[in-house]
């Protein structure tokens, strides 16, 4: 309808309403399917968030650390059961909290530290006023509170 004109307009006024009003909604509908398909089709696909220690090791050329303190972490790294957190222990940076962050906003690394401690700094440091932050925590706690 949009594309080919009418071959006989309608005569009285009321059908010329009906056609214009139809015209209008017809050209509304059209304009907001291109534009969201466009807008769909330009948005770069982003990957899950990796949530698990299984997920950190799939990923090439990851890489993870924690603080220097060597608490609870350090022991939770160098004495785990698990294989996956064993074959992590080797490659462990051990690097101060702000060098850590530089490293997980460059991307493809892991810091393992205290949840509320790193939400805290997130929420400070890394969130606009609108809420948004490139950073992702995982949804899984690894040592409970952490």
């Amino acid at each position: 309808m949009l594309e080919e004109p009418f071959i006989r307009s309608p005569a009285n006024f009321t059908g010329q309403m009906v056609v214009g009003w139809w015209w209008v909604f017809c050209l509304v509908i059209t304009t907001m399917y291109r534009s969201s398909l466009i807008a769909y089709l330009s948005v770069p696909i982003t990957s899950p968030p990796i949530d698990t220690i299984e997920q950190l090791l799939a990923q090439p050329g990851s890489t993870w650390g924690i603080e220097p303190g060597l608490g609870l972490g350090w022991d939770w790294f160098k004495f785990s059961t698990n294989p996956s957190v064993k074959s992590m222990f080797p490659k462990l940076k051990v690097l101060d909290m702000e060098t850590q962050m530089a490293q997980v906003l460059k991307g493809h690394h892991a810091f393992f530290t205290w949840k509320y401690y790193v939400k805290t700094i997130i929420a400070a440091r890394f969130t606009d006023r609108f809420g948004n932050t490139p950073i992702h925590v995982s949804q899984d706690e690894f040592i409970p509170g952490s």
